[in-house]
């Protein structure tokens, strides 16, 4: 089943550390969840991060908090929305400011809001749910905290990796990263906090991705084109 819903790579280092019974549980709840609630993103777009970032390539973990709650806007990569997507989430503008500050001294953007783009560098854009139900943040985060512990576990497989963790819920995997001096932790407020801080949360002026990148250059990493 891991093969089909996201790459057999990933199916291949994942499986170690989920108990033999866990997809068929998380199935038949997903299964009931999808037929009783609205719930992003779609189906099919579940494990689009895997998809979008095979585990060789990974170099940078984005450990979000759970999808957008809204119709139209998650679609398997956290923090980013569709083409098609009418209406920019406030985390994700928040994200795009912070970039533009950061990186660019203040110029807009024209912004990838997929985060494709990064997806294809090595970045593996993941929540720490892979869905919600609409219009209530963490309604399924215990069902997945298992499959999620598991992603962190198999990245500690990797010889170098960095685990950007954005928010209180995301800061809780902490403890199942491995130390290794090939390892770093970079942690910063959930983005959508300064939408209700009033700029003030701290994710603005975190630099976190001058940070990144300032690590990849020390490691003789190819640098992320944000």
């Amino acid at each position: 089943m891991l093969n089909k819903l996201t790459t057999i790579e990933w199916a291949k280092v994942l499986r170690k550390h989920l108990p033999d019974d866990y997809f068929q549980s998380l199935g038949k709840f997903l299964a009931k969840e999808y037929t009783t609630n609205t719930v992003f993103p779609p189906i099919d777009d579940i494990f689009n991060a895997f998809k979008f970032t095979d585990y060789k390539d990974v170099t940078v973990l984005f450990l979000g908090l759970d999808p957008y709650i809204r119709e139209g806007q998650a679609y398997g990569v956290s923090f980013g929305i569709k083409d098609s997507c009418m209406v920019v989430p406030p985390s994700l503008r928040n994200i795009a400011k912070e970039v533009e500050n950061d990186i660019y001294c203040g110029f807009k953007l024209c912004f990838d809001l997929t985060l494709q783009s990064w997806c294809s560098q090595g970045c593996f854009m993941y929540n720490t749910a892979l869905t919600v139900i609409e219009g209530k943040t963490g309604s399924h985060l215990k069902y997945w905290a298992k499959f999620t512990e598991s992603v962190i576990k198999a990245l500690n497989e990797k010889d170098f990796c960095i685990f950007v963790l954005l928010g209180r819920n995301a800061q809780e995997y902490e403890k199942f990263i491995n130390t290794k001096d090939s390892f770093y932790i970079v942690k910063a407020p959930h983005p959508s906090a300064e939408s209700y801080a009033g700029g003030k949360a701290g994710f603005f002026g975190s630099k976190i991705f001058s940070k990144i990148n300032e690590i990849l250059k020390d490691n003789n990493k190819e640098i992320i084109k944000w």
